[in-house]
């Protein structure tokens, strides 16, 4: 839980541009800034498989992101992944409305393991018309990212640091603050107010 609570810090406080191995460019999400953060995001269905999303937010410019932090490695991933797009998809687009409103969504799967064996932290989903060289949108951008694998990339740091979450590490400026705060100072806090509520309102106030 408290890797979860690390990343949708990092989400909030971040204008990340993400490396792509496949070709050497990049897959930049730009100007992030996130207006609205849910988690454990229920997505009901009267007659088909509900979904409850880790974490859905959206940003100023109308994105949205759907961020899965996911330690199974026995599941059908991809068709997981496919399901909750196409769930955010109807959740998003009212009834009577046009197409073209479906916000762009990025999917954002986060494993301990490397699902795909490949040898890399990141890996990202490019589509392309059949041998005309062509690339093919329709929005959905999915980024796969895990932490067992640390190939030196700055997203491979970032992972490590979600894996291990140590409050003596501040090499990640505002984030570390944070894993600092919920591992030791929040948790002074509640222990100082089961012992000493009088001492705990000092403390809270200095």
């Amino acid at each position: 839980m408290l890797g979860k609570q690390v990343f949708f810090f990092h989400l909030r406080n971040s204008s990340k541009t993400i490396p792509n191995h496949s070709n050497n460019q990049s897959f930049k999400i730009s100007k992030l800034r996130i207006i609205s953060l849910s988690t454990q995001v229920r997505l009901p269905r009267m007659v088909a498989h509900d979904a409850i999303l880790d974490v859905v937010a959206e940003d100023s410019i109308g994105r949205v992101y759907n961020i899965e932090v996911q330690r199974a490695d026995n599941l059908d991933h991809v068709r997981r992944v496919r399901y909750y797009c196409a769930m955010l998809d109807m959740a998003w687009l009212e009834k009577g409305g046009s197409y073209e409103e479906l916000p762009d969504l990025y999917m954002i799967y986060l494993s301990e393991k490397d699902l795909w064996r490949g040898g890399r932290t990141l890996y990202t989903v490019e589509e392309e018309l059949n041998k005309a060289n062509i690339p093919y949108s329709d929005g959905i951008h999915i980024i796969y990212a895990n932490a067992e694998v640390n190939d030196g990339t700055e997203i491979a740091r970032t992972m490590q640091y979600f894996k291990e979450s140590d409050p003596m590490d501040q090499s990640h400026g505002a984030l570390s603050k944070r894993v600092h705060y919920l591992k030791c100072e929040e948790r002074t806090w509640v222990w100082q107010r089961r012992t000493s509520p009088r001492r705990c309102t000092q403390t809270l106030h200095r």
